[in-house]
């Protein structure tokens, strides 16, 4: 009889020794499912931010493109704007002299019809 009542202590002992086990092990995984749902959580904003961040790199080579079209496009009516600079001086050129002769041209024509007194 003593030998069972000491069977049945250290049963209730190792039985409590298991239950505080389970507990703690439970509390364990409690806390390891809170990780993986923080986890999961953290995976998906990661995902988006990937996503976003591949849009970004996207725009990016768009706008550049579109600089180097603009560039492009820049040098070519900078070299327009040159033409049409040597353009109009060299039509300034041509104006001014004949501009003169205009004048000297009028001058003798109101000589001619200022009657002479």
């Amino acid at each position: 009889m003593t030998r069972l009542n000491q069977d049945g202590v250290r049963l209730v002992a190792d039985l409590s020794h298991v239950r505080q086990t389970l507990h703690e092990e439970q509390e364990n995984g409690l806390r390891l499912m809170k990780k993986i749902d923080s986890l999961q959580s953290t995976e998906q904003r990661n995902g988006a931010l990937v996503v976003q961040h591949t849009d970004k790199e996207e725009q990016m080579f768009a706008l550049n493109q579109q600089q180097q079209t603009t560039s492009e496009q820049v040098r070519s009516l900078s070299t327009q704007v040159r033409g049409l600079e040597l353009a109009l001086a060299q039509s300034k050129a041509k104006y001014e002299p004949q501009q003169s002769l205009v004048s000297e041209f009028r001058a003798l024509l109101e000589k001619r019809e200022l009657p002479e007194g």
